[in-house]
This record gives C-alpha cells, sequence and structure tokens, in this order.
C-alpha cells in the first residue's frame, strides 16, 4: 500500500485523485472531511530564541520553533482510505496524485530571512514537536526573518533582526536547477549513463553493470565528445543494477554508480553522487568542472553554492539522463566552499573544500608541464617493506621536484626525490600497509600531469560493486533495539575450490551486522519507530 499525507488548510471535504498509468484508478477521487480540530492553528505556534532579536555577521544565529500545540491532530493516509475500497497499489506501477496537496517539511512549517546577504537556513527536528532552526548570514545590516504555518504568519512574525560585524571578505554565487524524474528504463531498452572523465585513456577505461541478482556484464563505452563518455548496457530484469567504471583497474571517483532499471521509488539527497576534480583542486581562470549524478534521487531542487576570495562563474550543462556536468571559474587563488544540497539537503560530502591555485604569476608553466611525464609507474600488486620506485622525465624545465604519499589510512609520508640523469629524477617511498595509495608529485609546489598517481600495495581491493546488503535494518526499526544487516558481497554460484579466485573467494563470505538506534528520525532512510 502507499501512504499519502498532506496538511490541510480549510475545513470541508477534500478529494484525493489517485492515477495509475495516467489513468484514474477504481473509486477515484477519495474523499476525506477535515474537521475544524484538524486545521494546524499558526496562532498557537511559539516561535523564541537570540537569533530572532540580533547576532554577528559570519556565526550561526539560532531560534526554536515550538508546534506542539498547533500540530494536526490527525493526518490521513490514502492507503487506508484504499483498503477500505479494496484497492492496492502495486509500488512498480507508474503513478501520480493530483490533490490540493502539500508537502510536509516540517508540519507545514516555512521558513524564510530577506536581507543584505543571502544566509542558508538549517532545521534540526528535535524529535519532541520543536525544531532549531540556524542561520548564518554574512553581511551586517537588517535582516527580515518570515516564520509561517499552514501558510498563516505565526505570532510575531515578520521578525525584524539587526546583524551586526564586520562584512565577509568571502563571496558567495548560487544556483538552483529543477531536476525531474529521469524517464523509466524497462527490461530490454537500452540504457546510458553519462560522465565527464578528463585525464583518462579511453583504451583502459572499463565497465561493468552488476544486476540485483548478482549477474555481472561488460558495458559498452563510447568517447561522443573529448572526455565525455557513455556506459550503455541493456538490463535484463528489473531492480537496482550497479555499474563500476575504472581506469587502469581503479574505480574512477564516484564509482560504483547507482541504476534502477523500472520506476525509482526511493530518491533523496542521500542518492545524489557528485564527482570530478573541480571537487578537490583547480585554478584561476580556467574551467574547474565536477559531474553531479541525480537519476536515483527523483525530482526536486539542485542548489550549487560556491563561496570563496572571489566570485564564481558557473556553467550548467543538464545530460537530460539523470546527470549534469557543473564548470566554474575564479579570478582569485585560495580555498573556496562548494556545497550541493538537494531539496535543501546536503549531498554527501557537501561541503566540498576546493583549493584554487594561481598560474598567472608563471604562465610559461602550463606549457612546460606539458613537457614533464613519468615512466615505470607499476600501479598494483606492490608489497610491504618492499620499496616502489618511478622515473618522471622533463626536458627545458627548472623548477625543484617534491613527492609525498597519502596511505590509505590518510597519513601524509614524504617521499624520496633523487636525480638520476640531467632531465630526469626518481621518485621511490616504501609502502608499509596494504591498499590504495596516492603518490603525489609536485613541480614548484604545482602538481605534474596525471598527479595524483594511484597504486595498489597488495591484492587488488574487492569490488564495492559487487557487494549486496538486506534485512530489516535497512528499511524500519525500533529505537533501542539491534537491528540486522546481512551483506552478501555477490550471489554468484559457488564454484569448485581449486578454481577459486581470491574475488571469488571473497563472494562466499556472508557477514551480519547490527546497530542500536537512540533517537528517532522520521525524515531520513531506514524508518526508526520510537
Amino acid at each position: 500500500l502507499l501512504g499519502i499525507s498532506f496538511t490541510p488548510r480549510e475545513i470541508g471535504d477534500h478529494l484525493v485523485n489517485v492515477y495509475r498509468n495516467g489513468r484514474p484508478i477504481p473509486n477515484s477521487p477519495f474523499k476525506i472531511f477535515v474537521g475544524e480540530s484538524e486545521l494546524g492553528n499558526a496562532a498557537r505556534v511559539r516561535v523564541y530564541g537570540r537569533g530572532l532579536r540580533e547576532g554577528m555577521a559570519n556565526q550561526n544565529c539560532q531560534f526554536t520553533v515550538d508546534t506542539r500545540d498547533a500540530v494536526v491532530e490527525g493526518l490521513f493516509s490514502a492507503a487506508a482510505c484504499l483498503s477500505l475500497r479494496g484497492q492496492h497499489i502495486s509500488p512498480e506501477s507508474s503513478l501520480s496524485l493530483h490533490a490540493l496537496m502539500f508537502l510536509q517539511g516540517f508540519g507545514g512549517l516555512s521558513l524564510s530571512i530577506e536581507g543584505p546577504s543571502k544566509a542558508d537556513i538549517e532545521c534540526h527536528d528535535n524529535q519532541d514537536g520543536t525544531c532549531l532552526v540556524t542561520y548564518r548570514p554574512t553581511e551586517p545590516g537588517t535582516y527580515i526573518i518570515n516564520v509561517k504555518y499552514a501558510d498563516e504568519n505565526v505570532p510575531g512574525s515578520p521578525f525584524a533582526v539587526n546583524i551586526g560585524g564586520q562584512p565577509s571578505p568571502l563571496v558567495m554565487e548560487r544556483i538552483t536547477r529543477q531536476r525531474e524524474v529521469a524517464e523509466a528504463t524497462h527490461v530490454g531498452s537500452q540504457c546510458e549513463l553519462s560522465l565527464k572523465i578528463p585525464g583518462v585513456n579511453p583504451r583502459e577505461l572499463t565497465a561493468v553493470v552488476t544486476s540485483p541478482s548478482g549477474r555481472t556484464e561488460q558495458c559498452v563505452i563510447s568517447e561522443p565528445e573529448p572526455s565525455n563518455y557513455s556506459i550503455r548496457f541493456v538490463p535484463q530484469e528489473l531492480g537496482v543494477h550497479t555499474v563500476s567504471i575504472r581506469h587502469r583497474n581503479i574505480h574512477v571517483p564516484g564509482s560504483p554508480f547507482q541504476f534502477t532499471v523500472g520506476p525509482i521509488t526511493d530518491g533523496g539527497a542521500h542518492k545524489v553522487r557528485a564527482m570530478g576534480p573541480g571537487l578537490q583542486h583547480g585554478y584561476i581562470y580556467a574551467n574547474n568542472e565536477f559531474n553531479i549524478y541525480t537519476r536515483e534521487a527523483g525530482a526536486g531542487n539542485l542548489s550549487i553554492a560556491i563561496e570563496g576570495p572571489s566570485k564564481a562563474e558557473i556553467d550548467f550543462e543538464d545530460r537530460k539522463d539523470g546527470s549534469c556536468c557543473v564548470s566554474f571559474r575564479v579570478t582569485e587563488p585560495g580555498e573556496y566552499l562548494c556545497s550541493i544540497r538537494f531539496n535543501d539537503e546536503h549531498v554527501p560530502g557537501s561541503p566540498f573544500r576546493v583549493d584554487i591555485e594561481d598560474t598567472g604569476s608563471n604562465q610559461v608553466y602550463a606549457t612546460e608541464t606539458k613537457q614533464l611525464s613519468v615512466a615505470a609507474v607499476q600501479d598494483r600488486n606492490l608489497q610491504i617493506g618492499l620499496p616502489m620506485a618511478f622515473t618522471v622525465n622533463y626536458s627545458g624545465v627548472s623548477g625543484r621536484l617534491r613527492a609525498y604519499v597519502v596511505t590509505p589510512s590518510g597519513r601524509e609520508e614524504p617521499a624520496v626525490v633523487l636525480p638520476v640523469d640531467v632531465d630526469q629524477n626518481a621518485v621511490r617511498f616504501t609502502p608499509q600497509e596494504n591498499g590504495p595509495h596516492l603518490v603525489h608529485v609536485l613541480m614548484d609546489e604545482r602538481p605534474i600531469p596525471g598527479s595524483p598517481f594511484r597504486v595498489i600495495v597488495g591484492q587488488d581491493a574487492g569490488d564495492p560493486g559487487l557487494v549486496f546488503a538486506s534485512g530489516d535494518g535497512l528499511n524500519r526499526g525500533v529505537v533501542g533495539k539491534y537491528q540486522p544487516i546481512a551483506s552478501h558481497p555477490s550471489k554468484h554460484p559457488q564454484k569448485k575450490k581449486k578454481e577459486r579466485s581470491p574475488a571469488e573467494l571473497y563472494w562466499l563470505s556472508v557477514t551480519e551486522t547490527c546497530y542500536h538506534p537512540i533517537a528517532s528520525h522520521p525524515s531520513k532512510h531506514p524508518k526508526i519507530s520510537p
């Protein structure tokens, strides 16, 4: 059954129209009567806190909203109405709803702030009928805070707040784009995933799709434009598929990706993936690019904000397949903060700290880096305690070469740089951990082409795209009780022992994990009951 909730705004009969595959289901529309006691009452909402009177620029300002006396006494579930009439809606059906409905952020609560600068608003549900509102203005002046409940101002709203302090030296630029629900794919139809992956060799790029049953197949990869790749496959079953994209047997940023065949029923900000070099580092007067994958998140508002020493010019390219490419240009070096939100909620990893470097003071460097190259890089099957080395070749380039290694545990260790010829240096380090290492090579503190270089110490890591998780703990739970989750690295059939590779042995292991929730949160997954 599919539950539908809404906040009523007036007394009387409400009609709920339910459509399946574009047609009304039997007995639709459904009539629901709303009485006076069931309406939200804005006059009974209490708002209090210092953040409604005063605050300081570039500091968090807070206030509390208490709706316990105004919350609607009963929410209506269309599932109950449908079950009384003997109707069952399959989750696989294409279903749309048309009615006088309002999605509930916090019981019909709406907030807005107007003033000299934009101020991001965050609401924290205290799980007791109150919520803590935090906002951060960046400029001093008078701000107007509007607090409404059931589309009506609460007592005292709008509030005039005096914000003191000094203006922020940082500049923020923001764009917002509406993302629509991706067109549903079907068994036997061609599915496509588009990504911009700069700095890779197309011949060393591979993609594999894993179906819900654990079956794996190779994807078709094409490059319609330089650095723009199209990954295509034809599914044979419904459900969530996993697409693993690798370069030189190493997952590209963001991989593995989810791709649902059939209707997408579980969306949200937690399903958005943001990845690319533009979220880590970049250069002034250059297009710093990254990808955002929103297909699995469903419909909603995608907001991208970049704050730093100079204004960012943001370009947005919608690929119309659930993915998009974002690039930005800035004019001053320094640290920038890139915030990516979906329906006002940060996506995983957001906000991203991006280091922007200045190349304007040495314009020759951009040309000289083309003469820098590396050779003899062994990127896998290295061993703990055995030195690893490769050479850096350069011709006519002057500068100081430095290298360091980031280990799997996150430690940063220096690498040894030794001259071996007139225009050649060797970079050498001895690994002490198993797993992927990042070797950074810099000329005059600027990364050379291809840096950082990723190398694997020990056996190749298991493929997360082949791991499956199941159990009631992923869907629902009860506060104070342990919830089990079983992880199945793959559903491949067992093979004879003598034929098993290390990866196949990993497939056969099954683990069970339990977690212990201490508080409930109605807007997060899994659903936890108090």
